[in-house]
């Protein structure tokens, strides 16, 4: 038992559903460490759920509070089997350079 109350793969349908209507999560840090947690099952689901908190996050000052949890979450989808999920983690994080965010780079060769 992982000590939550939902199933892992139905939390993370709900929170991607959430985050696509709303555009955010609160609290948005603690949203980012679980996504980490789910990252090795769920790698290609949890980059959406990422890239949607990146989007929903207007003022910039989310992303800097979880930077941490979002540099595990794309290096566990970079180094996954699922190819897709790899090209999505990759996209994201050309996107976060092109906004600026430099610091994750060093994920992609």
């Amino acid at each position: 038992m992982n000590g939550y109350k939902f199933d892992d793969s139905w939390a993370i349908s709900q929170l991607q559903e959430t985050l696509q209507l709303a555009g955010a999560a609160e609290p948005d840090q603690m949203v980012a460490e679980r996504l980490a947690q789910l990252a090795p099952v769920f790698p290609l689901r949890s980059i959406a759920c990422l890239r949607l908190m990146i989007d929903g996050d207007q003022e910039g000052w989310g992303l800097p509070t979880w930077r941490e949890h979002a540099r595990t979450i794309l290096r566990t989808a970079i180094q996954s089997t699922d190819e897709e999920a790899k090209q999505a983690a990759e996209d994201l994080v050309h996107r976060l350079g092109a906004m600026g965010h430099l610091e994750y780079r060093d994920l992609v060769s």
